[in-house]
């Protein structure tokens, strides 16, 4: 997809309304089955962290490993936010929807956005798997389906990004005329679902991480958190900062990683 135009607002309506008008529907009859791919740990600083986990978690980093997150670890102003990527192996684009050089090319691109808050985000989770063995669609048509992604691929200690295959626009999903769905804090279950469409456009994956952090959209089109986001929609004021640092010591210190 080209570049959207500074000047011409892309066609990606965000929204963050899902847990408030919508019920989650009740929990799944059966457990959520295991992921039919390998979970791979990002490599960060060390080839030594490229390694093929099972579903406990992360390797730890070794000693002397620069912090992944680049900050200043003596700054207590900074926070480094874990993160879980999964991605859908769609047959519309013939492999995995979001691979993982695309992942973290989006992250880098988060980055340098959030940046200006201190806050910076690590990609240290990646998945690529199929929908179906989960009992999950390829391609949603229904608002109703994103709280059972979300529960199927929750991760307690790190934020969630899903991205699925095209949405089915037939179903209520084709109403709202959003790309991408973020349960604010405090409506369960959390995560990000996006459509593989939008999927590489970094600023709206950290428009999405906003409202994970408790912002709520701007009128100010050159704010991050525009409903409607331009080239230009990356500026975050002084009050998103500490609004989004707050939310994150009284949600998120789960996620919290070494700066």
């Amino acid at each position: 997809m080209s570049k959207i135009s500074p000047k011409i607002p892309a066609l990606f309506i965000l929204s963050s309304t899902l847990a408030l008008s919508c019920k989650a529907p009740g929990k799944p009859d059966r457990a959520p089955a295991a992921l039919p791919v390998a979970t791979e740990a990002v490599p960060q600083n060390s080839p030594d962290d490229s390694v093929v986990l099972l579903p406990g978690g992360p390797s730890p980093l070794p000693e002397s490993v620069a912090p992944p997150c680049g900050l200043d670890p003596e700054d207590r102003d900074s926070a480094c936010l874990a993160l879980k990527v999964v991605s859908y192996e769609a047959a519309s684009v013939g492999g995995t929807a979001l691979s993982r050089e695309q992942a973290q090319d989006d992250i880098t691109a988060v980055n340098r956005i959030w940046d200006s808050c201190k806050i910076r985000f690590l990609l240290e989770i990646y998945q690529s798997a199929a929908p179906e063995p989960l009992g999950l669609t390829e391609n949603p048509s229904n608002t109703g389906e994103l709280p059972i992604i979300r529960r199927t691929l929750e991760d307690s200690e790190r934020f969630l990004l899903v991205v699925t295959g095209a949405w089915n626009r037939a179903g209520s999903l084709g109403n709202t005329g959003a790309n991408a769905w973020a349960a604010m804090p405090g409506n369960l279950p959390y995560g990000i679902i996006m459509e593989e469409a939008v999927a590489t456009f970094g600023n709206i994956v950290a428009h999405e991480l906003g409202h994970y952090l408790g912002l709520d959209h701007s009128s100010d089109s050159r704010n991050l958190m525009s409903p409607l986001i331009y080239d230009n929609s990356t500026e975050l004021r002084a009050a998103d900062c500490a609004l989004a640092h707050s939310t994150l010591q009284t949600h998120w210190s789960a996620m919290l990683r070494r700066p």
